[in-house]
């Protein structure tokens, strides 16, 4: 009678832990592969361009793909097993057979284990450098040291990075070991807040890199990428480049039309949703990094404009740096200022006719003049002076205002010239960035 019960019970036994392997080796396909196909794509195209620079060889990136994409499952399976068995425990359904088991044993899973995580941590964390390049790159490229400052990136972010991650996984490993004895709340409470705060510390000079999981991470368009962007090119070929938004979705469309690439339009959408988190930035990043540079806090007091005096704005700046403010970034700007700080009827508080006549002024003469540089000189003018003084840029003009636009011209110059703060209310980078220093 005691031994069929025992055969019972470990028939009944049999099936959680099946159930817990299945459910770990599923949970590793559907996240920890796809995590570590990233990394393997992100290390394959770091390694095949530096190689085309002659910085390094190819002959060894297939060996640093494998071990991204399969190093680490050893310990992802180790963790996502106990945790399973830990709520098993709870239930009193089955125990962990790691549990009670003796110090040479520990010793082989950790070999097992750590091992191949620790090969696996030297090249995640040169994927991690180049992740944390992308999140910088619209920051830093305003700079004549860009190529250095990546450079220095590239070279000094895995020294942190791979023992960050590798004590990282040694924390994990000793918090998932089964105990001999059950712990008490309170020695459980410490273990995780201590594997918190290892996380966050030992990170915190990655934490930019973590920002690409929340775009990239489960994008329906990986797959759709690696089945079909590698027919005519290598996969890793398209992150080679950092693009806008607009630009990608023109890339990929050009690829569907002009190489008969065979997608359908959701296809399409989500390729180019996955380039643009792998190497693009959203409108209000773009506008954080062109804009909040300077405007740290003061952004949030601006007033609405209509969409087009953004435009026109954002028009203004880009004089002073044609490559980091290109057309593409100047409409993303505009578009995020449209959503956020824009109303088609807004007019500063002023008579929307008076508005349109000072807007005016700005579309025909700040097309070749910046206003505020003629204030000292023009600020005592006549309204006949002004008259006179429209009368002769108009000659310059392909199509010359009638006389009564010169008249509208010249009494709104006139009134606007003379009020330094208004001018500089109705036109803002109007005159050069540096001259005022930054508006915090």
């Amino acid at each position: 009678m005691v031994e069929q019960q025992t055969q019972e019970n470990r028939r009944s036994g049999a099936l959680p832990h099946a159930l817990v392997w299945a459910v770990a080796v599923v949970l590793y396909l559907t996240v920890g592969f796809r995590f570590a196909s990233l990394f393997a794509l992100e290390f394959r195209a770091l390694m095949t361009n530096l190689s085309l620079d002659k910085f390094t060889d190819t002959a060894w990136i297939p060996w640093g793909e494998n071990l991204l994409r399969f190093a680490a499952a050893p310990l992802f399976l180790f963790f996502i097993i106990a945790l399973l068995y830990r709520l098993l425990a709870r239930w009193n359904v089955a125990a962990n057979p790691l549990a009670n088991r003796s110090f040479g044993f520990r010793i082989l899973i950790g070999a097992i284990t750590l091992l191949p995580y620790t090969a696996f941590c030297w090249f995640a964390a040169q994927v991690w450098a180049v992740w944390i390049s992308v999140e910088v790159f619209w920051w830093i490229q305003w700079y004549s040291h860009i190529d250095p400052a990546m450079e220095w990136i590239r070279a000094n972010v895995p020294l942190v990075a791979a023992p960050s991650l590798f004590l990282t996984g040694v924390w994990l490993w000793w918090l998932a070991w089964p105990r001999k004895t059950p712990a008490t709340r309170t020695r459980s409470v410490f273990r995780w807040a201590g594997a918190v705060v290892l996380l966050f510390v030992l990170i915190s000079p990655l934490t930019l890199g973590l920002l690409r999981f929340g775009r990239i991470g489960f994008a329906p368009g990986f797959s759709v990428f690696e089945r079909h962007c590698g027919q005519c090119h290598a996969n890793a070929r398209p992150l080679y480049f950092i693009k806008t938004p607009a630009e990608w979705r023109r890339t990929v469309k050009r690829m569907r039309k002009l190489e008969n690439v065979p997608l359908d339009d959701r296809q399409e959408a989500r390729v180019a949703q996955f380039l643009l988190g792998m190497r693009s930035f959203s409108d209000e990043w773009t506008f954080n990094t062109r804009c909040r540079r300077c405007h740290v806090t003061s952004h949030r007091n601006w007033e609405k404009r209509r969409p087009e005096d953004w435009a026109a704005i954002t028009r203004r700046i880009a004089r002073y740096s044609p490559y980091y403010y290109r057309p593409d970034v100047q409409n993303q700007i505009v578009q995020h200022l449209t959503s956020a700080r824009s109303a088609p009827d807004a007019a500063l508080g002023l008579d929307p006719t008076e508005y349109d006549a000072y807007q005016l002024i700005d579309k025909t003469c700040s097309a070749c003049h910046a206003l505020s540089r003629q204030q000292e000189r023009y600020r005592q003018i006549s309204l006949e002076e002004a008259e006179q003084l429209v009368r002769r840029m108009s000659e310059k003009m392909p199509e010359p205002p009638t006389e009564d636009r010169i008249q509208s011209l010249a009494t709104g110059y006139r009134e606007m010239i003379g009020q330094p703060e208004l001018l500089r209310r109705l036109f803002p980078h109007d005159e050069p960035v540096l001259s005022g220093g930054p508006s915090w």
